[in-house]
């Protein structure tokens, strides 16, 4: 004899883990700004980074606004610093889409 209290836990405790496995990485979303401070973008990162430790990915959206449109080769510069302080790789490269650059950085 067992006792099925026991036995139904069990079974729902292996049920629980297989969920856990099963679920695929979310996507995560940071938005920067092309005149982001220094202390602001390490803070961004920091939080980003605990997202890529954790299995999930990573979109980084830059908008530019009015005249930043003239400056999108700094606005991917930003990027690029961004990704190097969470040490990723692009998924999917910075690329323009109207006013905004949209990245995807997966963990190395």
């Amino acid at each position: 004899m067992m006792d099925y209290g026991k036995y139904r836990y069990e079974i729902e405790k292996k049920q629980r883990e297989s969920k856990v496995k099963a679920k695929a990485s979310e996507l995560k979303e940071v938005r920067l700004t092309r005149k982001i401070d220094k202390h602001d973008l390490e803070t961004k990162a920091k939080r980003a980074k605990d997202w890529l430790e954790h299995g999930d990915k990573v979109r980084v959206y830059l908008q530019l606004m009015g005249r930043e449109y003239m400056f999108a080769d700094a606005a991917r510069e930003t990027i690029n610093h961004f990704r190097e302080l969470i040490d990723g790789v692009f998924e999917q490269a910075p690329n323009q889409m109207g006013n905004r650059i949209i990245a995807i950085i997966r963990k190395k």
